[in-house]
Formats: structure tokens, C-alpha cells, sequence
């Protein structure tokens, strides 16, 4: 299966047409339509989706094998966003970043007391 056949059947398991896409990833829809008739992936595509869409597996997305499994499927139509699990890997870069700024802090007042 192909790149674009696979965009087509992620949209097709979300309920998404081009519009839908377009809105949730802040694009506009000529970009939209480009990227899902591409031979190949953008890298700006790649970003924008990690981004609203972490359970996105780019493995199969890049790879030439076929398509969902009906599991998989299923995971896709459940997606649980509350916990970390599933977050983008930009999101947990943030958080670890703002929990080191905060223990840099903290070392930097403990130091001044002692």
C-alpha cells in the first residue's frame, strides 16, 4: 500500500475528508489536498500530524505494507488523550523541559541558602 492510500485510510477510519483535516491540522486545504495526493511525505505534513494526531504510526505510514488491522482499527476510534500515553513527542519534550527549568530553579535557591 502506498503513502497517499494509506493518508486516504486514516481518514477514512476518522471520518475525515479533506476540509475536516485541514481544520484540525490549521492548514489550508489546497495544502491538505497536495499532501494526500503526494508519492511522499512532507516533513511539514509529519509535524503538523504528530501533533494533533500521536497515535498516528508514522512506521506504517512510511513503510510500504498494507493497512490497519482491524485492532488497530479499533485503537484509532478510542484514542485515549488524557494521560501521556499517546501525547506527541514534541508534547513530552515540552513537559520534561518545563520540569527541568523548574528543578534548575529550585538547585539555584537551595544553593543560595546554604
Amino acid at each position: 500500500m502506498k503513502y497517499k492510500e494509506k493518508i486516504r485510510e486514516f481518514m477514512e477510519v476518522r471520518n475525515l475528508n479533506k476540509r475536516d483535516l485541514a481544520n484540525k491540522l490549521k492548514k489550508s486545504e489546497p495544502l491538505i489536498s497536495c499532501w494526500t495526493n503526494a508519492d511522499k511525505p512532507s516533513l511539514e505534513f509529519i509535524t503538523a500530524s504528530s501533533k494533533v494526531y500521536p497515535e498516528l504510526d508514522f512506521n506504517w505510514l512510511l513503510k510500504d505494507a498494507s493497512g490497519y488491522e482491524k485492532e488497530d482499527t479499533m485503537a484509532l476510534a478510542v484514542f485515549d488523550t488524557a494521560s501521556d500515553y499517546g501525547k506527541s513527542v514534541t508534547d513530552l519534550i515540552d513537559k520534561i523541559d518545563q520540569k527541568l527549568s523548574s528543578l534548575r530553579e529550585k538547585m539555584t535557591q537551595n544553593s543560595h541558602r546554604i
